[in-house]
């Protein structure tokens, strides 16, 4: 049970943290993306075009995930060790 607690309190703070920007970024690529795929592309080459895109769309989400993960991390410590550095 307590793990399911902390498992819904960290995955909230995380959504609450990534989504805007992730949702930024999927507004920003996809419409581009699409346009210039369906002016510009030839039909014989939209697929890879688009599974290109998907590449870089993933390789960009998994940066910032990670990215997130980290700076939760260092916050974490830092409050860690503020916290043991009070008590002394």
């Amino acid at each position: 049970i307590i793990n399911f607690f902390y498992f819904v309190f960290f995955s909230q703070e995380k959504v609450k943290r990534d989504f805007l920007p992730a949702l930024k970024g999927n507004y920003t690529l996809w419409p581009a993306a699409q346009l210039i795929n369906f002016t510009l592309v030839p039909q014989n080459l939209a697929v890879l075009y688009v599974s290109c895109v998907a590449v870089v769309w993933n390789t960009w989400l998994c940066y910032m995930n990670a990215k997130s993960d980290e700076e939760a991390n260092a916050a974490k410590l830092a409050a860690a060790s503020n916290s043991v550095a009070k008590k002394d």
